[in-house]
């Protein structure tokens, strides 16, 4: 299936990389996109029939791990903050107060765009750091058997404490991970800064057709 000029679908842009980085958005035509049988119906839904559905395109390896990769298209849709699950992919709005210092020398509202994490628990960062590891480790098989989860556990809860001040907005906080150079990394985002959740991937085969490679469960 191929989408005509007419169409002039546009995807946006979801960054899978480094948090903190600026990376200069714009859309992306998907009118020269090729999809299979399959992945074009699901991208026409997400379009016309979808209610809160969107598409973006991946910008970005750290997801990876996730099998996520540059380039793979995501079908999003809106749903409720507190329906999410461990484990599902979610899509969030870059605030600028995460971005580095070069930042700080553009003014104006600008629209940092969005960004891929995975979805863990909901916290509560008035309880202690001690309190929501544990509780992490509970829900997280992997950071319980990892040996440098704590440290990275401590020192990322550390840096929301300071971000996170609203006592609103401490209460109810989505703990997500991503991947660095480093490895596995926590990241920590109020509620408010959720977009929507990834319902389904789309990756590019060997025969140039975009097909669906994940679905949520």
């Amino acid at each position: 299936m191929t989408f005509r000029e007419s169409d002039m679908f546009t995807l946006k842009y979801v960054k899978a990389g480094q948090a903190g980085k600026i990376l200069a958005l714009s859309s992306k035509d998907i009118s020269s996109k090729e999809f299979d049988e399959a992945a074009g119906r699901e991208i026409e839904k997400y379009y016309n029939d979808m209610p809160g559905g969107d598409v973006f395109i991946v910008v970005g390896e750290s997801m990876a791990q996730e099998f996520v990769h540059t380039e793979d298209i995501l079908l999003v849709a809106n749903c409720e903050v507190n329906s999410l699950n461990n484990g599902d992919l979610i899509v969030l709005i870059v605030d600028d107060k995460s971005q580095n210092v070069v930042s700080k020398m553009f003014k104006g509202n600008l629209d940092w765009g969005h960004k891929l994490r995975k979805f863990i628990m909901h916290v509560d960062l008035n309880e202690t750091e001690e309190v929501l590891y544990r509780k992490l480790c509970e829900e997280d098989v992997e950071t319980k058997f990892s040996k440098s989860s704590k440290e990275t556990f401590e020192i990322k809860y550390k840096k929301a404490i300071g971000n996170i001040t609203d006592p609103n907005d401490k209460k109810d906080v989505l703990l997500s991970i991503t991947y660095t150079e480093k490895g596995r990394d926590y990241s920590f985002h109020t509620s408010k800064l959720f977009c929507a959740k990834v319902n389904c991937i789309l990756q590019k085969k060997t025969d140039g057709k975009y097909h669906i490679s994940q679905e949520a469960q």
